[in-house]
């Protein structure tokens, strides 16, 4: 009976060995094989831990990250800096930020970093997962390019570009539509009815029957007004529109 009780025991403390392998294996496989870059660096910088993805993207071998430091990879932080980096870390326990990594080939990678501070059995580590975004650098420089062009245009054509949120009733402005209106650029948002009062009288009404008419039918919106400038002066303005839903309760009125 003893001896069937050890050979329980030896069983089940095998098993689970057998299962904590698998796990460690699983999890392994899994962070080497992630396209994020995962590094761990000791309170020196120095180079502890590399998965594939970084050797991958940097264009090294692993066995020549292990070699290197913080430095030696990110050009934007001198051992120094890397120091007070750290310090800040232990601080703050988790850190995201920008920054960028040099390749092999000595070109630059611009990467977004999560920073974690780790410490197993009193050895201080920096674990930072490192993602590439030059893909979205690139959409968001390609985005600031298209909205200067339609600024251009708009400014080209004397048109401007408005919204009115459905949900609290705001209308908000762009700068181009500040100026038609003749109000100061700063002013970028009202009210409906704020907006509205600026409109001739004789047109008033009329603009705000077709706006919920356009919001009741989900019409386009396309008319011309009146408008009378703080100024005094009187100018002929066409008011177009269409609606968008971002959900079942809130809704978007603009150009």
């Amino acid at each position: 009976l003893l001896l069937l009780s050890l050979l329980l025991l030896y069983w089940r403390r095998a098993t689970r060995l057998r299962n904590d392998d698998e796990q460690l294996l699983l999890t392994q496989f899994t962070v080497d094989h992630n396209d994020d870059m995962v590094f761990w660096a000791d309170a020196d910088g120095r180079m502890r831990y590399v998965n594939e993805s970084a050797a991958r993207h940097l264009g090294y071998s692993r066995e020549a990250l292990m070699q290197m430091s913080v430095p030696q990879l990110d050009p934007n932080y001198s051992l120094a800096a890397f120091m007070q980096f750290f310090q800040r870390l232990r601080k703050e326990r988790s850190l995201t930020f920008e920054s960028s990594l040099l390749t092999s080939n000595g070109q630059t990678i611009p990467v977004e970093i999560v920073a974690n501070y780790m410490n197993p059995a009193g050895r201080e580590f920096n674990c930072a997962i490192a993602r590439d975004i030059s893909a979205r650098q690139a959409d968001q420089a390609q985005l600031q390019r298209l909205s200067q062009q339609l600024l251009l245009a708009l400014q080209s054509m004397r048109a401007g570009l408005w919204e009115w949120r459905l949900s609290d009733n705001s209308v908000l402005w762009d700068e181009q539509h500040c100026r038609l209106f003749g109000l100061n650029v700063s002013r970028r948002e009202l009210t409906l009815e704020q907006w509205l009062a600026m409109i001739a009288v004789v047109d008033r009404e009329r603009l705000r029957a077709e706006l919920q008419t356009a919001v009741a039918r989900n019409l386009e919106l396309n008319l011309e007004c009146g408008l009378l400038l703080p100024s005094g002066e009187s100018r002929y303005l066409r008011i177009c529109g269409k609606l968008e839903c971002d959900n079942a309760e809130i809704g978007r009125a603009h150009v």
